[in-house]
């Protein structure tokens, strides 16, 4: 990532039939013409698919193969083709409902990959969504933001006491470019994992986002008896320090291939331990380039960064981890058998002081206004800060430094950046979730929307417009300078949305309508225009000054709807109200 906050490329739904119904990728359009099929899972719940090789009962109800009649052999013979080239099944979700019905058909697909994509920003959940049979090495699921939608999408829990997720003796299963969120007390692990083997969580963010805090025993994530599962690139947090005892538990018994990579992970706000494992016998544990951050104020006493209880027995792969912790070794690592994960006392381990971690990241603290904020920033490398300098502070690099037979080699970072990148025309490859890559002009193209008709693509300069978005990258830094392109010149701060770049006039424009159903007032603005706050007063105007006439903000919690920040309010039934949208100070 570079060094200042983007917003997403956020893309209206597209629209269509149910979400379950819609048309398969590729092939799906067309088989559709030729054959609807009703398939059955292993749960003996029915589902419809347009997937090639779908299985449907007969018509008395038994599980196997079924087509719709056909004229020849010939006619079999061609869907059959067709089918052999869609290896990939697509669900899409936008509610607990929808995607636990994904999963479930899932489940029940005869195709090899399996895409959940999940078709809203954010949603809302109530229980645990729960991956617990169906997918193995014949079968395999990712759950993911819908291409094109968001480079992110967030499930938020308000039932503190169940997991956010919970996968339990099931395999093959990827978790990508997800916010797993606790909006209420927690009383629970937030990902739960039991048994799960070739399990694959990456580029997501774990934690709590509730100021209520929460119950001692939990964790941001828990792995207990894993198989093959591996962890890269995800930050555990709390928006209230010590909500959880451990941000990364991991309990792994003696199995056969037993196994637990831990990659460019960063773990913060944790009541008593950072990363805390305890395993046995034959097994494995890889941890490279992780990073711990001790709260530096809002917990006492001081936690530990990392505990180890393993036995000698265990094949331990550890370099290049990283301590914001006290200079003592009970608060890097409490080490409780023979073996230890950090690796502390090797020259590539990286420890600093707790309050510097605060130099090193833009954004340490999760912010909730919007209550769907995309925090692009959190934990966003700073270029000069302690864990990059410049470039000069490297971490363990798959292409250039001594990899290990078991290593998983990986080339991007929490938003799909490369790994490693260049800086100064050094190589390096970043400590955490973050790789740090300078964005330089050359990186920036500008297209103008056709109604800034008063605007020319040519040496645009001055404070009367802003980039508010750039590409190739996600994450645009904020120039105090003059930034110059191929035919244009751009001051003052550039917002990111990747892809395009557009200048916009300002004001921001605040949108008003009216729901002919509901009789509400909707009101809307754009989302890169976060730092504006509707007011409202009753009067305007006049020559004498009254107190009706100042102007108060709007109480009502804002959301985020696509691309804009809206919410809805009852009209008064008597008397008038103006609004206006005012930059926060």
């Amino acid at each position: 990532m570079n060094t200042l906050p983007t917003l997403p490329s956020y893309v209206r739904p597209h629209p269509g039939p149910l979400p379950q119904e819609r048309e398969r990728e590729g092939c799906a359009r067309r088989i559709r013409d030729f054959r609807r099929v009703s398939c059955v899972n292993e749960r003996g719940k029915r589902f419809h698919s347009d997937s090639c090789g779908g299985r449907a009962p007969s018509p008395r109800g038994e599980g196997r193969p079924y087509y719709l009649p056909t004229a020849a052999g010939l006619f079999f013979l061609i869907i059959l083709f067709l089918a052999a080239s869609c290896p990939a099944a697509h669900f899409y979700a936008d509610d607990q409902e929808s995607l636990e019905k994904a999963i479930d058909d899932a489940a029940g697909s005869a195709d090899l990959e399996n895409f959940i994509n999940l078709d809203r920003i954010s949603i809302g959940v109530s229980d645990a969504i729960i991956i617990d049979a169906g997918f193995g090495p014949d079968r395999r699921l990712t759950i993911r933001p819908r291409p094109g939608l968001a480079s992110r999408a967030q499930i938020r829990s308000i039932n503190g006491a169940v997991p956010v997720v919970s996968l339990s003796r099931v395999g093959h299963v990827n978790l990508q470019d997800l916010d797993l969120l606790r909006t209420t007390y927690n009383r629970s692990n937030i990902l739960h994992m039991t048994d799960a083997t070739n399990v694959v969580v990456e580029r997501c963010r774990i934690g709590s986002v509730s100021s209520s805090g929460g119950q001692a025993g939990t964790a941001n994530v828990g792995i207990y008896r894993p198989v093959r599962v591996v962890v890269r690139n995800t930050i555990c947090f709390a928006y209230s320090p010590g909500t959880f005892d451990r941000g990364i538990v991991v309990n792994e018994e003696t199995a056969s291939q037993a196994g637990l990579w831990l990659y460019n992970n960063l773990v913060a706000d944790h009541r008593r331990y950072g990363i805390d494992i305890t395993a046995s016998g034959d097994s494995t544990l890889v941890l490279r380039n992780n990073v711990v951050v001790n709260h530096p104020t809002g917990i006492t006493p001081e936690p530990t960064a990392y505990r180890s209880m393993v036995d000698p027995f265990t094949r331990v792969i550890s370099s290049h981890n990283v301590a914001f912790a006290s200079p003592v070794l009970a608060k890097i690592e409490q080490r409780d058998w023979d073996q230890d994960i950090a690796n502390a006392d090797q020259p590539d381990f990286f420890q600093r002081d707790r309050p510097t971690a605060a130099l090193a990241f833009h954004q340490t603290r999760w912010s909730t206004v919007p209550p769907a904020n995309p925090n692009w920033n959190l934990f966003r490398l700073r270029d000069d800060g302690p864990l990059h300098q410049g470039g000069s502070v490297r971490g363990f690099a798959f292409e250039e430094d001594e990899v290990d037979p078991l290593d998983i080699a990986f080339t991007d970072d929490i938003e799909k950046d490369p790994r490693p990148s260049d800086h100064g025309g050094v190589s390096h490859f970043d400590r955490g979730p973050d790789q740090f890559r300078p964005l330089t002009a050359g990186d920036l193209t500008l297209n103008l929307r056709p109604r800034l008709t008063g605007l020319e693509p040519v040496r645009l300069s001055g404070g009367g417009f802003e980039i508010v978005a750039v590409g190739p990258q996600e994450d645009p830094p904020e120039l105090e300078e003059v930034m110059r392109g191929g035919d244009y010149t751009a001051g003052g701060r550039l917002n990111g949305i990747a892809g395009m770049a557009f200048a916009l006039p300002r004001p921001v424009t605040l949108a008003i309508q009216l729901d002919s159903g509901s009789r509400e007032l909707k009101f809307s603005w754009p989302l890169w225009a976060e730092d504006y706050r509707v007011e409202e007063t009753a009067a305007i105007g006049g020559g004498t000054p009254d107190p009706s006439e100042i102007w108060r903000p709007v109480t009502q919690a804002p959301m985020v709807d696509q691309n804009c920040i809206t919410f809805r309010l009852t009209p008064m039934a008597t008397g008038n109200r103006f609004y206006r949208l005012r930059k926060s100070e």
